[in-house]
């Protein structure tokens, strides 16, 4: 009879090891929901990049916050995508600098 108990409580404790829902991830950090929310269909859902879509994942938060700001002005310099624009210009300043600090993380 007392093996059961222990086997529900061992198995309790297993499920809770698990690795964290990805949703509540995003929910707790404003860079991961707005990444979420814009860039991950294209880029991954870690920043891992997807075919032609580059990975951001581990880049500097600096360099990518640079770029995005870029995009947003419309400054176009060679090797920038105008597919890139849109996405750039519906965040805020402070969303650039949420998701660049986010990504840097990956």
């Amino acid at each position: 009879m007392m093996r059961m108990p222990l086997t529900l409580l061992a198995l309790a404790g297993l499920a809770a090891c698990g690795s964290p829902d990805p949703a509540a991830k995003a929910d707790a950090d404003p860079g991961a929901a707005k990444y979420a929310s814009v860039c991950q269909d294209c880029h991954g859902a870690g920043g891992e990049g997807k075919g032609r879509f580059p990975r951001l994942a581990g880049r500097p938060a600096d360099q990518l916050a640079a770029r995005l700001r870029q995009y947003k002005s419309g400054h176009k310099i060679e090797g920038m995508s105008d597919a890139m624009r849109p996405f750039a210009q519906a965040m805020s300043e402070q969303q650039i600098d949420q998701v660049t600090a986010w990504l840097a993380t990956q």
